[in-house]
Formats: C-alpha cells, structure tokens, sequence
C-alpha cells in the first residue's frame, strides 16, 4: 500500500538524501510493514504541496500507546525522545 502524508519544507530538507532514518508521526492511519511511505513537501505559507516527495519502504513499524509505558502527565511536561542511533 502506498501511504501519503505531508512534511514541512525544513523537515523535508533534513531527510533528503538519507537512506533510512527514522519518523514518528500519530498513529491515526493505516501502516504496515512493506508499504511505501511517500512523504509530499507541503509548504505551510500558501497551503499547497511543492511537487517535491521523498518515497520510504516501510521496514518495521510499531505502534505504542505511551500512556503505557509513561504517565500522560509526564510525557506533557517533559515530551518523547525520538532517536536515530548510529554505531
């Protein structure tokens, strides 16, 4: 399945030309190991997609419930690390 979403022009600069990184975004679609991730540069000023996309296969995907493992207070407060870890 091919999966859509937006990303800013300054995120978009960040990731182009990486290989793999890794993204974290709210669980309110469908996602699944295998599908290829399109992400569309969307330029928030005039609300309209650049033209420019970035296509990711999707290797792995878990979906946590934070509130699982953190207090919703907490993780208000203090926010989520997401990390890219290189040896």
């Amino acid at each position: 399945m091919r999966v859509n979403k937006k990303v800013w022009p300054g995120d978009f600069r960040k990731i182009m030309g990486k290989k793999t990184y890794i993204e974290m975004r709210l669980a309110d679609f469908r996602l699944s190991e295998g599908d290829i991730l399109v992400l569309r540069e969307w330029n928030p000023e005039n609300e309209k997609y650049t033209g420019r996309e970035l296509k990711f296969h999707v290797n792995d995907v878990k979906k946590v419930k934070l509130t699982k493992y953190y207090d919703i207070k907490d993780v208000e407060k203090h926010g989520i690390y997401i990390m890219e870890l290189k040896r």
